[in-house]
């Protein structure tokens, strides 16, 4: 099973940041041995995970799921 197009946006007032639906949603598809891809490479498009293609900068979700990406596997899961 894979989970496309995952992405999010910060809230108007609140930091840009993954504090909050980033690891909830990789923890809660990883727990349940599901794959995933983050949505979208653009920073015109909606949940970017770019600011901008100059430099290629990051937006807060863009930064988390680089960095899930690049961090330890997550655990297989054992057999029933």
């Amino acid at each position: 099973m894979i989970a496309t197009e995952i992405g999010y946006s910060a809230k108007p007032g609140l930091p840009e940041g993954a504090e909050q639906y980033g690891p909830r949603i990789t923890k809660f598809l990883e727990e349940r041995g599901f794959s995933w891809v983050a949505w979208v490479f653009d920073p015109s498009w909606g949940p970017p995970l770019l600011k901008s293609f100059d430099g290629f900068k990051r937006s807060g979700s863009g930064e988390f799921f680089s960095q899930d990406m690049h961090g330890p596997a997550a655990p297989l899961l054992a057999k029933p």
